[in-house]
């Protein structure tokens, strides 16, 4: 669910901050925020390269043990170019949040 309202905020438009929202209250947004904002200034980026999302995907959902779950998704940008996705989920006091994310136009370098 957290991935589809991510990628629903995306085909919006809305991309200001769009990262330090979905990591708000995590481990992540408490412990390394200075990362969390650079990583947000670079989805920024790119999106304003390739423009907002027009349709989005998920390729692949990994369940690792009872804490992690891994999800892969691209979304899709103008002439169909796409971008991967890659955010590893962690289950902290009894609640699904996301750790960290990958995200690149190259599907390897997002661990595709």
């Amino acid at each position: 669910a957290q991935v589809e309202a991510l990628a629903k905020v995306l085909q919006s438009g809305k991309i200001e901050g769009v990262l330090i929202d979905f990591f708000a209250n995590s481990l992540l947004a408490e412990q390394r925020p200075t990362e969390l904002h650079a990583m947000d200034a670079q989805v920024k980026a790119a999106l304003d390269f390739y423009g907002r999302s027009v349709n989005y995907e998920i390729v692949e959902t990994t369940k690792m043990g009872n804490s992690l779950v891994r999800i892969k998704w691209i979304t899709k940008h103008k002439r169909e170019t796409p971008m991967f996705w890659n955010v590893l989920f962690y289950r902290r006091n009894g609640k699904w949040e996301p750790l960290n994310i990958l995200v690149f136009d190259d599907p390897t370098k997002a661990g595709f």
